[in-house]
């Protein structure tokens, strides 16, 4: 976004700013800003003056019409009507309309959020798809259009009809070649059944995905910390039923499968309401390079798993994870029982199946003495009768679809100056942009001793205009700022 001027009766028009740096974007190696932060992205904007546009590459029309973009002072920057009638603009819309072979252009046109009305060639109405070509995510909601069944390719253009009815698909040969095309996925068509490729189409695409086929769908690979019964592996299962789920021993070890493009997504523990944050979670958050883009809340309840002829007299001992013997820990000071350290309950209950000891008990879910073959001595012994774990959606960023979702959460983790007021600063900086923080904790930074970053999770569009704002004036204040992701939380769900 522009660095506007927000005050009573003040323009905004940080719309045309981001049409000027998707342009930008959209030119092949020509972005200033990659792989920048929207908080470092608006320190360079207010310090430093538009990006150079003087590549021989770039017409004189897209030139002057990014500068027109571009220009830091608010009340001259042209507004979007003015815009639309730039002569790059009608150029551009020209070309998909009659060539239909510029993806860059289609993606302009799609950002502006106009499309050509083939009724009355130059106009522009507000109901065009929703299309990302680079990442080939195509589709949010379809084009109004009448229904049909088939959807014949004969032409660049065609490969970007979207319809929901379409079963069937035959594209002719030689087409859809263009460098920017490099991954397809299908699943835009949920009732197609019949895909027929011509020959040396699609030349450039690395991935494609047939989702929407039952016999030819991939499963995604989701990662998770345990083995089969532990609460990761629940969780995974309600949120992902369709697809292969993959035990890892432990959570670095999940995460790290994500960033290495071995899993799609990791389901990971962070918090439980009664023994608080999952500690080596919230260190990967901030050392590591993931995005979260769901959170889930499992209502959990916690069980005294014994062999089967034991009675709570012979218990001398008891196994299972650090956040389960914290949920149940007045249980265990009343019957006076040892405990022992497992890396989560499944891996606990699978010990005790596997010693066979009427001595050595496991805390876990009821579900976990089915795989294992125990029995539940005693139901529902955690100290809390609300105790909720909330499980999170571990993503590589790029990986990140498009979605008509609202995301009303967001998760920020900082540092601040070492001086007298500085996380005091930091939070009122938050709110004064109206983000209501319900979350606010330190954490130890491994690297440096005594010094420490900062988790919050607070209610609100981070990418809004005020998230923007707010987020470059954290950055000059703190040292490190990252949004580690945006969510909604999914309704909870009772396990015992």
């Amino acid at each position: 976004m522009g660095p506007e001027v927000y005050g009573e009766g003040a323009e905004l028009k940080s719309d045309v700013w981001a049409l000027g740096m998707s342009v930008i974007e959209m030119a092949e190696s020509k972005n200033p800003f990659a792989r920048c932060t929207s908080a470092q992205v608006m320190n360079r904007v207010m310090n430093m003056p538009p990006p150079s546009l003087s590549s021989s590459g770039w017409s004189s029309d897209l030139v002057d019409f990014v500068k027109k973009c571009l220009v830091k002072d608010v009340k001259k920057r042209a507004s979007v009507d003015k815009l639309l009638k730039h002569p790059f603009v009608k150029d551009s819309v020209e070309r998909i309309r009659d060539k239909g072979n510029s993806s860059l252009l289609l993606q302009l046109a799609e950002r502006v959020g106009n499309a050509v009305d083939s009724k009355n060639p130059g106009s522009f109405r507000l109901d065009a798809p929703s299309v990302n070509v680079v990442g080939m995510s195509v589709v949010n909601k379809p084009m109004v259009k009448p229904k049909r069944v088939a959807l014949v390719v004969k032409t660049n253009k065609d490969f970007f009809e979207v319809d929901s009815d379409i079963t069937a698909i035959e594209m002719k040969n030689g087409l859809c070649n263009d460098s920017q095309i490099q991954r397809w996925n299908v699943k835009v068509y949920p009732k197609l059944t019949e895909l027929v490729v011509g020959d040396n189409c699609l030349q450039f695409v690395k991935e494609l995905k047939l989702v929407a086929f039952g016999l030819s769908e991939e499963q995604m690979k989701i990662a998770y910390s345990g083995i089969e019964g532990a609460f990761a592996q629940i969780a995974a299962t309600k949120l992902y039923p369709k697809e292969e789920l993959i035990s890892y021993r432990s959570f670095s070890e999940a995460y790290k499968a994500v960033e290495e493009g071995k899993c799609d997504a990791a389901v990971l523990p962070i918090e439980n309401s009664y023994a608080g944050e999952v500690g080596q979670v919230t260190d990967l958050m901030f050392g590591g390079d993931l995005f979260i883009d769901e959170v889930y809340e499992m209502s959990i309840t916690q069980n005294l798993l014994v062999v089967k002829g034991a009675e709570l007299s012979d218990v001398k001992k008891v196994i299972s994870h650090p956040q389960a013997l914290g949920q149940c820990e007045n249980f265990i000071a009343e019957h006076h029982i040892e405990q022992e350290i497992a890396v989560n309950t499944a891996r606990a209950a699978q010990a005790v199946a596997e010693l066979n000891d009427k001595s050595v008990a496991a805390i876990a879910s009821e579900e976990t003495a089915k795989i294992y073959g125990l029995e539940v001595l005693v139901p529902n012994i955690n100290e809390s009768k609300d105790n909720t774990t909330r499980f999170a959606v571990f993503i590589r960023k790029e990986d990140e679809k498009n979605t008509d979702e609202r995301k009303d959460n967001f998760i920020l983790l900082f540092t601040v100056p070492n001086v007298a007021g500085g996380l005091a600063k930091a939070i009122n900086i938050i709110g004064e942009y109206g983000f209501n923080m319900h979350i606010l904790r330190s954490r130890p930074m491994k690297c440096l001793a005594w010094n420490y970053y900062f988790y919050v999770e607070a209610e609100g569009d981070i990418t809004s205009i005020y998230g923007t704002e707010m987020l470059a004036r954290l950055s000059f204040w703190c040292e490190t700022v990252k949004i580690v992701g945006q969510y909604s939380i999914k309704k909870k769900e009772q396990r015992q």
